[in-house]
């Protein structure tokens, strides 16, 4: 059984380190890192950023709880569910992560702000879960023999509640409650207690600003290019914070004190740039957009020489928001992504982003892309104004929406790392929304 256990705790030493999200010696002072994965095949395309103008993601709450104020305004209701082959490196067939999620608009209302003026504000709720299957390993004795098998998995599920707010900016926030359980074992390894199960509650809260800047500074020279072509172009600045699982300590063994969660900041930056065209029948058509972020991520912990750790009281942890967010440096004990996206016609998206973790030695390239129902029927009205003012088609092209999308994480065959499981890493989703 020890020896069966030692192997457990090899895979999951070589699966965490691996993770996008946690710098290499996070992977050492922290315990339940399979929570900062991401089920989202679109922020996994996007070297793991959030985009600038681009909020429909059902998953978005998952990565950035003032995500889901953003999916409130723009759909009545949005749920997803992804699959990712985990480790492909491994060749083992039942490593796999999947998540589903659910979110809906809670509520729309007004807020009295200032001179008799009033800030539109829309209220979300939603959930998610996701689980890590880590297979079957057979179990033995100490001595070799067999005693079967038994499976290994870990799962976590949150109910997120946020907000987002318009006056003159908008301004995205909330606050996700979660519950994680790890089972790595039916029991401890020679004579070891505890049962190898491990649960533990926490919460993530996130905030997000975006700033449609031709609007704010120079609308008159928007609504000009609007007259003369119909397109309505936009500019856009967004800035996002969160800090996720934060929480107490866990412990697989009752006698062996707790290791941290992976509480982890988050910070980005991203620019945008849209195009729209106005369909009377069934609301604005997004011809072209077209974003960029960089972002930076800590895990918020210290590990002592003398074993004990604490969290970190900055919430930024190590980031320097000047010279490693505003100037793109890096110090070195941080992880680095950049993301980007072009959309067309509502229809295609192509995304890409980098990897780079200096103190993990990890570095690659993500890439995927998108299909949107959505598009095909706003070219099809676009071309046929009777067919989309039609009552039944009409309905179907104001309210339903179905999104396909997908990524992968790969590494340059020229590389050192070229070997590392986390290389061909691929992630399928599926989206359905009802504005």
């Amino acid at each position: 059984m020890k020896l069966t256990l030692l192997c457990i705790l090899s895979l999951l030493t070589l699966l965490t380190c691996a993770l996008p999200a946690v710098a290499a010696d996070g992977v050492s002072q922290a315990t339940f890192l399979f929570l900062t994965l991401s089920p989202s095949a679109q922020v996994n395309a996007r070297g793991f950023n959030l985009a600038a103008g681009s909020y429909e993601d059902p998953f978005g709450a998952v990565y950035n709880p003032g995500a889901i104020g953003f999916m409130a305004k723009q759909n009545r209701f949005s749920g997803g569910g992804s699959d990712m082959q985990w480790l492909p490196g491994f060749n083992l067939s039942g490593l796999h992560y999947r998540g589903f999620a659910a979110n809906l608009r809670f509520a729309s209302d007004t807020l009295p702000m200032f001179l008799g003026m009033r800030a539109p504000i829309t209220y979300g709720l939603g959930a998610h879960t996701v689980y890590l299957d880590l297979g079957k390993t057979q179990q033995t004795d100490e001595q070799g023999h067999s005693l079967g098998s038994f499976h290994s998995w870990e799962t976590a599920s949150a109910v997120t509640f946020g907000a987002m707010m318009e006056h003159r900016v908008r301004v995205g926030f909330g606050i996700s409650g979660q519950w994680a359980y790890s089972n790595l074992s039916p029991s401890g390894a020679g004579a070891e207690s505890g049962t190898n199960h491990a649960s533990a509650v926490m919460l993530d809260a996130g905030l997000i600003v975006e700033a449609p800047l031709l609007s704010l500074v120079a609308k008159p020279l928007a609504d000009r290019v609007e007259t003369w072509s119909r397109l309505r172009p936009e500019l856009l600045a967004a800035y996002s914070y969160t800090q996720n699982n934060i929480g107490g300590k866990v412990s697989f063994n009752s006698n062996a004190p707790g290791d941290p969660l992976p509480r982890t900041a988050i910070t980005s930056l991203g620019i945008g740039a849209e195009l729209t065209y106005p369909l009377r029948e069934i609301g604005p058509w997004k011809i072209f957009s077209v974003s960029a972020s960089t972002q930076a991520s800590d895990v918020l912990v210290k590990r002592h020489p003398n074993g004990a750790s604490e969290y970190k009281l900055n919430p930024l942890g190590d980031i320097g928001f000047v010279h490693d967010i505003v100037l793109g440096g890096a110090n070195g004990k941080i992880v680095r992504d950049y993301g980007y996206e072009i959309e067309l016609l509502d229809l295609i998206y192509v995304r890409a982003g980098d990897h780079r973790d200096r103190l993990g030695n990890v570095f690659y390239h993500t890439s995927g892309f998108g299909f949107r129902l959505t598009g095909v029927f706003k070219a099809m009205t676009w071309g046929d104004p009777v067919f989309g003012s039609q009552s039944g088609v009409a309905a179907v092209l104001r309210h339903l929406d179905i999104e396909f999308d997908t990524s992968s994480w790969d590494i340059k065959l020229t590389s050192p790392n070229y070997n590392n499981p986390v290389n061909h890493t691929h992630t399928d989703m599926l989206t359905l929304r009802y504005k």
